[in-house]
């Protein structure tokens, strides 16, 4: 027999276990070629599980498969000698029983790894060994017993699974025996040539020699069906049954002459025959009938093996492996990222109740071998806290302890992740906790920058530190004089520091004990110049604070010539996942050299390859305000797409090199971070960034912010309800002191429903369900809460609960006094010398809000009014991480557009004045800078729509601006040297050559003066609901360029559940009415009209043409409550239909108090 392997090796464990459908699988089933990439004879193959496929061949190739014959892996045994036969036992209680395979020579060799790898154990003589098989149900399946047949009468024995062997004797050893087979551990039949059957009823101990009913063959195969009952096959197509174990023998009839090499039977009825000329052979009665089984192949097949599934396997000539399984489907197996996690618990100085636990940690689940695999936990005691209950892979497991009832000391438990449906083992995460009476500080240690060194540009600052309850957070300082001002918080990054994790294996959050901070020197005084201290303190959860060490640098950026810059996302230690995760980052490069706008100078790199170029040249507010005078200061920003489903989930890295248009090149914003393709949301891990975009077959609540802040004075004035007048929100902000919004997003593969909560009395939602992506008002009500601090949770979660819930912490301070605003007037900065279009910058916070920016230049003693300005989501990340406890904190960025051709060339002042909620003002004094026009080539203008931080939608929202160039030059009016960029990508020219009567009288000599305006319809549902860029590139007659022409933010928002009043809802009571200037205006094709009440009025705003034919009515005799108010205006009449270019009035009435003001309708 050839390679006969399990010809029993299933009898318990199919009859027990598969019964009448594994013998119907035996017998049934299409058969199928498995591809094996080789041309060697194969000679016997050893199929475990439908999965695991070991082959030998007749080239002494031992070839090995884990995935049913996908791919192969070959061990070349034996070069040159044949391997004949591997058998092995595999059954439901020892899979690891080793692998036995035999060949020319005496060659033995011995895997115990499924036939992965190979150990060579010769037997002690040269002869040829054919066959090779196992006992069927061994008593003890650590000591199964193996015997092997040979040439010369061999026979082998070996008790204790192929680890000693022991030779037996037979009564002709001159014969050679083909084939060997044992249908128990007593019972067994060899056969060889010259018709030679021998049989055993004592485990080959004495083998005894039988009279054949044939002669003039040669037996090639023996099968034994039970331990009475076998079969026997050979040349000239003979088959022999047998009924008593070998004693007798009675021929049966084939139906064919082609030499028969191996038989296989599975019980008394069901067997198989292979041989020569493709010849396979089925019965289903034991023998008494044969029928031909067509198979496409007509080489010669040499032995028939079966899997614990009862699925056959057939080798032969030419590389044959034919199978009647099914295509292979791999188990799922489940793996974790953690089998111990640590927590302290100090019952001292408890962190709030009512806040999303600070010492929860998560681990990762996921299939070993990418199959889906559901699983449930079991938690051994009843202070662990796991979400959710069950799950699917990849995701995540919460971990959390309730400390209630734990004493003090160590205490110790398990989580057990059980796969469902899967002989798998439990996988057991450990669970330590230690319940102390006191609180110990944080340690650790500061390492990078090296203390004395000398840096530029971006550096790293990293360390670790460890505490006995956790570590909440460590914060970068710089030492001015005898204070601290803040830098930044660190990121913590899990797997970044295994050195720390080994040698404090106790404590919590050990594998994220590592930290760290990319910190632009540039930032730093002087422009990043001079000598700092620079100082890490690490806080644990209870409030301990100690610093972890200081370095002293010496920053030169004034001499730097390298390109520098950072990375916004990944951030480090934050987490990428789906097939397009965008990765966000910002170059510049010393003056007076540029990176080429094509980004193509611009390298992304993950884990050390290439792997493309960003897009680059998107403008950037914060990066046009703090670097003003560099070469791409306004188009610094670029991103690339990359698919992270190509790696595998984890640890990875990423960074930028950049090369400027001089060859001087630098890395830019090497970092650590988290690829994790699940189906669970991770924000909770990332410090605070707005580029997380993760995907899965799931839905995923994905949310910006982590926490908002409010601040409201002791007995302040307050409205409970949100306002819904209106059919879509129009805000240049972000609400009202009491209420801020937020975008729910999902980035996962299917629909969220979402439903909200909250936690406190104080805190109200608007809506409070939707379908994602959507906003949300939260609002907050002060009303009778004493001063103090207070804290709350807003749940957002799943209402289909298809993924894990998210939590948003809410904090509201009262005050008993407030505080006047705080800020800064950034740009222009002193002695800068500009012209066209410029962008007035700076930042501004406040206790409780800040209401407006008025910027102002001076003329002689007095202040003149340039305008008010806007408030842009995101333009100060540096202002939001140093203030991170104000209200509005992310829209501390303020911004005014003013074109600099309506004054006179020469030196001016301006200054901003910040206002709060309550009132108070502060002067953000200015500088003094120069405005030369009379020297400028490059065109100027604006855009007029959207404003900075305006909120838009739908399918054709006009873009409007206006674009001149200095004399004696002009723009082609056409339009076609004009594009509008959003993103930074160009997507088309506007319609110009359109009149604007105030451009005109503004630059009546200007060539184009009488054509300035330009319009462009965007659909804006291309796009994704957020913060996008837009600008103008215009380019005039003689070639001169202006590639960021109102260069701004704005907000893309198609999908709302919520309308509200934007200013309805403010602290403060105007001291007066009033009828405020609408913005824009002249406008197309919307406005907003802003107004005042200082009591309590019905209201009624109406709109007028020039001839006083009433148009529309925005109010009707609406009663409002005092203070102030936006409306917006769509330029359409009280029939829906849009109106002609002109002027219109619009009038207000309150009372007795009655304002109007012209509108100007362009088209």
């Amino acid at each position: 027999m050839r390679g006969k392997t399990l010809l029993f090796v299933l009898l318990i464990f199919l009859v027990f276990c598969y019964s009448s459908s594994v013998i119907g699988q035996f017998m049934g089933g299409s058969w199928r070629q498995i591809p094996t990439g080789t041309t060697d004879q194969i000679n016997g193959a050893f199929t475990s599980t439908p999965g695991l496929i070991t082959i030998v061949t007749n080239t002494g190739n031992a070839m090995h498969s884990n995935d049913g014959g996908q791919t192969w892996h070959q061990n070349q045994l034996v070069p040159g000698q044949s391997l004949n036969s591997i058998a092995g036992f595999y059954g439901p209680l020892n899979p690891q029983t080793p692998t036995v395979a035999v060949g020319d020579n005496g060659s033995k060799w011995k895997s115990s790894d499924g036939g992965q790898t190979w150990v060579r154990d010769d037997f002690s003589i040269s002869n040829n060994i054919f066959d090779i098989t196992v006992d069927p149900n061994p008593s003890d399946p650590n000591n199964v017993d193996f015997w092997a047949s040979g040439q010369n009468g061999t026979v082998f024995h070996s008790g204790n699974s192929g680890g000693s062997w022991q030779q037996q004797s037979v009564t002709y050893e001159s014969g050679d025996l083909y084939g060997i087979a044992f249908g128990s551990a007593s019972q067994g039949v060899a056969v060889g040539n010259w018709w030679l059957i021998y049989n055993t009823t004592n485990g080959g101990s004495q083998w005894n020699y039988q009279y054949s009913p044939m002669n003039n063959v040669d037996f090639l195969g023996v099968g034994m069906g039970s331990s009475t009952h076998g079969w026997v096959v050979g040349t000239n197509g003979t088959i022999i049954h047998t009924t008593n174990g070998g004693g007798q023998w009675t021929p049966q009839m084939s139906g064919t002459t082609n030499t028969l090499n191996d038989v296989l039977f599975n019980g008394t009825n069901n067997g198989w025959v292979v041989g020569n000329n493709g010849t396979l052979l089925q019965t289903n009665n034991g023998g008494l009938d044969w029928s031909s089984v067509s198979i496409n192949f007509n080489g010669d097949f040499t032995s028939i093996s079966i899997d614990n599934e009862g699925n056959t396997y057939v080798t032969g000539s030419n590389g044959a492996l034919f199978t009647n399984a099914p295509p292979y489907q791999p188990p799922s197996l489940i793996d974790v990222d953690k089998d111990q996690l640590n927590f302290g618990v100090s019952t001292i100085n408890d962190p709030p109740q009512n806040m999303v636990p600070l010492d929860g940690q998560r681990v990762y689940v996921n299939s070993v071998n990418d199959v889906p695999q559901d699983w449930t936990l079991n938690n051994s005691d009843d202070w662990l806290n796991t979400t959710p209950s069950s799950g699917s892979t990849p995701g995540y497991i919460d971990v959390n302890i309730d400390r209630a009832g734990l004493s003090l000391g160590t205490h110790s438990g398990t989580v057990s992740v059980i796969p469902d449906g899967s002989p798998q083992s439990p996988i057991n995460i450990t669970v330590y906790v230690s319940v102390s009476a006191v609180n110990d500080p944080p340690f650790g240690s500061f390492d990078t920058p090296l203390d004395g060194s000398s840096v530029s540009s971006s550096i790293p600052v990293t360390g670790w530190a460890l505490d006995d309850v956790g570590v909440d957070n460590v914060k970068i300082y710089r030492q001015d004089g005898g204070s601290q001002v803040y830098i930044g918080d660190a990121v913590f990054v899990e797997g970044a520091r295994p050195d720390i994790e080994t040698a404090y294996p106790h404590y919590p959050n050990n594998y994220k004990a590592g930290w760290g901070y990319m910190m632009l020197t540039n930032f730093l005084p002087n422009g990043g110049n001079g000598t700092f201290i620079i100082t890490a303190v690490a806080k644990d959860v209870n409030g301990e604070t100690t610093p972890l060490g200081t370095k002293t640098i010496t920053c030169d950026n004034a001499n730097a010539v390298k390109p520098f810059g950072a990375i916004d996302a990944p951030q480090a230690g934050g987490t990428a996942s789906g097939s397009s995760y965008r990765n966000w980052g910002w170059v510049l490069t010393p003056q007076p050299n540029s990176i080429p706008l094509s980004g193509t100078t611009i390298d992304v790199y993950v884990d050390g390859i290439k792997v493309g170029n960003p897009r680059y040249n998107v403008y950037r507010s914060d990066i046009a305000s703090l670097f003003p005078g560099y070469a791409n200061s306004n188009g610094a920003v670029g991103y690339f797409d990359f698919n992270t489903t190509a790696y595998e989930n984890g640890v990875h890295t990423i960074y930028w090199t950049a090369t400027d248009n001089v060859g001087n090149t630098d890395g830019i914003g090497s970092r650590y971070f988290n690829i994790s393709n699940s189906n669970r949301n991770v924000m909770d891990d990332i410090e605070g960034t707005p580029f997380i975009i993760l995907n899965s077959s799931g839905p995923i609540i994905n949310i910006e912010e982590k926490e908002l802040n409010f601040g409201a004075k002791l007995g302040g004035s307050y409205m409970a309800s949100v306002k819904s007048h209106y059919s879509e929100i129009y805000q240049t902000n972000t609400g009202t002191p009491h209420t801020q919004i937020i975008q729910i997003d999902n980035t996962g593969g299917s629909a969220l429903s979402w439903e909200a909560e909250a936690d406190q009395n104080w805190i109200s939602l608007d809506p409070t369900t939707g379908t994602a992506p959507d906003w949300l008002a939260v609002i907050v009500d002060p009303t009778g809460l004493a001063a103090g601090t207070y804290m709350g949770t807003v749940t957002i979660s799943d209402a289909n609960e298809g993924c894990p819930p998210y939590y948003l912490t809410v904090n509201l301070n009262v005050y008993s006094d407030t505080e006047v605003p705080i800020g800064e007037f950034n740009y222009p900065d002193a002695d800068r010398t500009v012209a066209g279009t410029i962008n007035i910058s700076g930042w501004a916070l406040d206790d409780i809000g800040v209401e407006s920016v008025k910027v102002y230049r001076q003329e002689g003693n007095d202040m003149v009014l340039i305008g008010d300005a806007n408030f842009v989501r995101g333009a100060r990340p540096d202002i939001a991480h140093a203030y991170s406890m104000y209200p509005f904190n992310n829209y501390a960025g303020w911004i005014l557009s003013f074109t600099t051709n309506t004054l006179a060339d020469g030196d001016y002042y301006f200054q901003a004045e910040a206002t709060d909620y309550e009132g108070n003002t502060t002067v953000l004094e200015g500088n003094t800078f120069t405005i030369d026009n009379a020297n400028s080539v490059i065109p100027f203008g604006d855009i007029d729509t959207p404003i900075p931080g305006e909120i838009i939608s739908g399918d054709a929202y006009q873009i409007s601006g206006w674009a001149l160039t200095p004399l004696p030059n002009t723009i082609p009016t056409d339009g076609s040297t004009i594009s509008v960029l959003i993103d930074g990508v160009s997507i088309g020219s506007p319609i110009y050559n359109i009149y604007r009567a105030d451009i005109a009288n503004l630059f009546p000599a200007n060539n184009n003066s009488n054509g300035s305006g330009g319009i462009f319809d965007l659909n804006t549902t291309n796009y994704a609901d957020g913060v996008h860029t837009i600008s103008w590139s215009v380019t005039d007659d003689q070639g001169n360029v202006n590639g960021s022409l109102g260069s701004r933010e704005f907000v893309i928002q198609n999908n709302s559940n919520i309308t509200v009043d934007v200013d309805d809802e403010e602290l403060s009571i105007p001291k007066e009415m009033a009828l405020l200037p609408a913005y824009p205006n002249p406008f197309n094709p919307s406005t907003t009209i802003s107004f005042k009440l200082s009591r309590d009025e019905k209201v009624d705003i109406v709109v007028f043409d020039i001839l006083g034919k009433k148009v529309t009515t925005l109010l009707d005799g609406e009663f409002k409550n005092a203070g102030s108010y936006k409306i917006y205006w769509n330029g359409k009449n009280n029939h829906g239909n849009t109106l002609s270019t002109g002027v219109y009035l619009v009038m207000m009435k309150a009372g007795s108090f009655i304002q109007s003001q012209k509108l100007v309708l362009l088209k």
